[in-house]
C-alpha cells in the first residue's frame, strides 16, 4: 500500500469519526458558549480563575518566541489530552473544562473587550481544536452504555487517539506558533 493511500485512509477515518461524534463536539461548543455568557454577564464569578490564568500568562511571557510556542503547545496538548481521555470517566472533566474555559473567555471579553483581537489569530485554530477535544471526551464517555462495554471503550480510545494525534495536536501546534509570534510582536519578548 502506498504512503499516499495510507495517509488518505487515515484522514478519511478521522473525518468519519468526527462525523460520528459531531453532536458531542457541538455540545462541547454549547457548553463553552454557556460558560462564556455566564462569564460575560457575571465576570466576578471568574475572578479567581482570571488571576490564576493571568499569573500563568505573565510567567509564559518570560520566554522567547520559540520557547513560548513550545510551552503553550505542551500546556494545550496536555489539557486537550486530559479532556479527551478523561472522558472515559463519565465525561465529567471535558464538561467542566468546556464550561470553565467559557467562563474565562466570557469574563475577559466583558472586562477587556478591546483585547480580544489579540486572541483572534490563534483562537480561530485553538478553540475548534478544544471543542473537538472536549467533544471527543464526551463521546468517549458513552462507552458505558449498552452491552460490549470493554470492546467499545477500546475502540473509542483508539479512535480518540487517532483524532488527537492526527488532528488536534497539529492544530494546537499551529495555534501555539501563531500565539507565540503574536505575543512576541505585541510584548517584544522575541
Amino acid at each position: 500500500m502506498s504512503a499516499a493511500r495510507s495517509t488518505n485512509g487515515f484522514f478519511k477515518s478521522i473525518f468519519a469519526d468526527l462525523s460520528e461524534a459531531r453532536d458531542f463536539i457541538w455540545s462541547a461548543a454549547i457548553l463553552f458558549g454557556s460558560g462564556a455568557l455566564a462569564g460575560y454577564f457575571f465576570p466576578a464569578v471568574s475572578r479567581q480563575l482570571l488571576f490564576f490564568f493571568a499569573e500563568i500568562a505573565h510567567q509564559l511571557l518570560q520566554y522567547g518566541a520559540a520557547e513560548l510556542a513550545l510551552q503553550i503547545f505542551f500546556r494545550n496538548f496536555l489539557a486537550s489530552g486530559i479532556a479527551v481521555f478523561a472522558g472515559a470517566l463519565f465525561g465529567l472533566l471535558p464538561t467542566a473544562a468546556a464550561v470553565v474555559n467559557g467562563l474565562i473567555f466570557g469574563a475577559i471579553t466583558s472586562l477587556a473587550p478591546g483585547e480580544m483581537w489579540k486572541v483572534a489569530p490563534h483562537g480561530v485554530f485553538e478553540l475548534p481544536a478544544m471543542f473537538v477535544s472536549w467533544g471527543m471526551g464526551l463521546w468517549l464517555s458513552l462507552w458505558v452504555v449498552g452491552p460490549g462495554r470493554l470492546s467499545r471503550l477500546q475502540d473509542r480510545l483508539k479512535r480518540c487517539f487517532r483524532i488527537f494525534i492526527g488532528l488536534i495536536a497539529p492544530v494546537l501546534l499551529l495555534a501555539a506558533i501563531i500565539e507565540a509570534a503574536t505575543a512576541s510582536y505585541l510584548f517584544g519578548n522575541g
